[in-house]
């Protein structure tokens, strides 16, 4: 079964990662049986949560961290359960009814509870010129976030980032454990993010669900090229529910789709001030067949292309 393999590659990954590991989970917005048993297993095994203080976040969706040690009977249900909870997150009912995901990550450090929450809080809220108060909330523990999130980092600010963490393990949009480590660059306390390179995970994320929603199965490969995709449109300036389109566009067509002249003429109009959506509402259903079919035909893997716009 997929959690229990996950399971196993946690305890593997475990005995050899540096210092003590600590699971950091979100609670849900509405509790089911799985979270209450989850709780109280919690209890039962005396581990204390330590919640995240985020200043823009309401207390009772705030993050927290449990210390947990993966070899010990109670605190490896509890990651057990943990896992169960990532991969029924990741699923599509989960995902298009705006779930949260309540499980973020198996952090190591060498640092202590303490120390590992105050640089974690710190992370959460970040500068942003032209935001309230020069303040955002960087939702950088999301699995739905990160992968996407650390693509669009400076080496400099994964540094930061990581600057107390040894060690992130989260199960991904896959359903597959990644680990994420510190580079080598060195940390600056200064690094900032440049936020028009993370603009459009929602509408990335919205493009996914969709696709899974049509069964349709997305390879990381192609999933990297869709992000550069979404990338270079908000780059150039679409934002809102028109890049969420262009995103829905990208992901089942691909790359080809900006080569093909229909998606040329397309990102023309939008560059001369055009809405993408008034643009897109102007191509029958059978020009969108004509146009799936000639990009089938360009790529050779009609695998990646869809059946709906």
């Amino acid at each position: 079964m997929l959690a229990e393999r996950l399971c196993e590659e946690l305890h593997t990954l475990a005995h050899c990662a540096p210092g003590f590991c600590y699971l950091l989970m979100q609670p849900a917005e509405m509790e089911s049986d799985e979270d209450q048993r989850f709780r109280a297993l919690t209890t039962s095994a005396g581990i204390e949560l330590i919640p995240l203080r985020i200043p823009l976040l309401p207390e009772t969706l705030r993050p927290y961290l449990l210390p947990i040690a993966l070899s010990e009977g109670l605190p490896a249900t509890l990651s057990a359960i943990a896992v169960e909870m990532a991969v029924n997150d990741r699923q599509y009912n989960a995902l298009v009814r705006g779930c949260t995901q309540r499980n973020c990550a198996w952090i190591w450090t060498s640092k202590t509870a303490e120390e590992l929450r105050h640089h974690l809080e710190r992370q959460a809220i970040v500068p942003c010129a032209g935001s309230h108060s020069n303040r955002r909330w960087l939702r950088y523990y999301d699995p739905m976030v990160v992968d996407v999130l650390w693509e669009a980092l400076s080496d400099e600010y994964r540094a930061q980032l990581f600057s107390e963490i040894a060690q992130w393990a989260y199960i991904d949009r896959w359903s597959e454990l990644s680990v994420l480590r510190p580079p080598d660059a060195h940390a600056h306390s200064n690094a900032q993010i440049a936020w028009q390179r993370v603009a459009g995970i929602g509408s990335i994320n919205q493009a996914w669900i969709r696709a899974i929603g049509q069964d349709r199965r997305i390879g990381r490969e192609h999933f990297m090229e869709h992000r550069h995709l979404v990338q270079t449109a908000s780059d150039a300036g679409m934002q809102g529910p028109d890049l969420d389109l262009f995103a829905h566009h990208a992901l089942e067509l691909g790359r080809e789709f900006q080569l093909h002249h229909v998606g040329k003429e397309m990102l023309a109009a939008v560059k001369v001030g055009e809405s993408y959506r008034d643009v897109a509402s102007r191509i029958d259903a059978a020009t969108w067949q004509r146009v799936r079919e000639e990009i089938s035909r360009m790529s050779g893997d009609k695998n990646n292309v869809g059946q709906a716009v």
